[in-house]
């Protein structure tokens, strides 16, 4: 179905700007990637300064509002919206319309074929911009799920034609990829420094398991869903770093997109050295507390002394009469 939207919209942006011109229907063009560009790299620290906002006025708002999901929509076309139509007011408001109303095709003066060829051309550029701008725009939204267009079972993807065609004013590219907009690259388990996470997916039906109503990216590419998903930590933060794209895959831009960084269970640990090793048996030893120390015996009285019995002198014997 959005395919057929895709192939209308351009077909008609095609038309349009083989009656504009390829001049006028070109600025157009470019004035309005200039504005998606800057919608997309710069919505993220916009939408911080609305999430504090929104925090101020939290008692005021509904409790159910997904207030990240409403401050990336948010910022996203206050700079990609807001930008695009502030050029074209201060630019081309004088400008007259490309086609009169009430005129007919056999009234208006029709530029040369080789111009109105290089107009469709121009409109059709701008067709595929404007078509992955309003995608990559609904993805953002809370809006049901049928409405989010999912890029990887499409024919035409225009979204990610916007996404990559902001990639190339982004400096952060690892082996011919961005980061910005595939998020951190795949790895194998056999690369020891590699982190273990899953694709980001989305719990639409919110069951906690990943169903077929629900929607994931298809980050290593491999046609199915990763659950043990190897990346390199380029950044060293211990966290996957999500891609725009990966975002617009999933349909979710906000913290319901999951893509939970865990340890590897196939890696033992590194053996320590001897004093490693006794410092970490010394910590896993409980520590006994303290003895009290003895308490001091109670103070007893000495001993009692013996009274000094001290002998009695002998008394003088009787006279005995033989003795004189």
């Amino acid at each position: 179905m959005f395919d057929l939207i895709v192939a209308g919209a351009v077909a008609y942006a095609a038309w349009y700007g083989s009656k504009a011109g390829p001049v006028r229907m070109t600025i157009q063009a470019l004035e309005l990637t200039v504005a998606v560009i800057a919608g997309l790299l710069l919505h993220e620290p916009l939408a911080n300064l609305l999430l504090l906002a929104f925090a101020q006025v939290e008692p005021f708002l509904p409790s159910d509002l997904p207030y990240q999901m409403v401050a990336v929509a948010g910022a996203f076309v206050l700079i990609a919206g807001g930008g695009y139509g502030l050029i074209r007011v201060q630019y081309h408001a004088k400008d007259p319309p490309v086609l009169t109303e009430g005129s007919s095709d056999e009234d208006e003066e029709q530029p040369p074929l080789l111009d109105r060829g290089l107009g469709a051309v121009s409109g059709m550029a701008f067709g595929i911009v404007a078509c992955g701008t309003v995608f990559v725009g609904l993805s953002m939204l809370p809006v049901p799920s049928l409405l989010r267009v999912n890029p990887q079972t499409m024919t035409f993807d225009v979204g990610g034609m916007v996404l990559r065609m902001a990639a190339a004013f982004e400096p952060d590219w690892h082996e011919g990829k961005s980061l910005i907009v595939y998020g951190e690259p795949a790895s194998t388990a056999s690369d020891a420094t590699a982190l273990l996470a899953n694709e980001p997916w989305f719990d639409v039906d919110e069951d906690g398991q990943l169903g077929d109503a629900d929607r994931f990216s298809d980050s290593d590419e491999n046609g199915a869903y990763s659950k043990d998903l190897y990346f390199a930590d380029l950044d060293g933060d211990g966290m996957r770093r999500i891609g725009l794209y990966e975002k617009f895959a999933a349909g979710r831009w906000d913290l319901y997109l999951i893509s939970s960084t865990r340890e590897r269970p196939d890696l033992k640990k590194p053996a320590l050295s001897q004093t490693e090793a006794g410092g970490e048996q010394a910590a896993q030893v409980p520590r006994q507390p303290n003895p009290e120390p003895p308490k001091p015996l109670p103070p007893t009285a000495p001993p009692p002394v013996a009274p000094l019995v001290r002998p009695e002198p002998e008394k003088p014997k009787p006279a005995d009469d033989s003795d004189f």
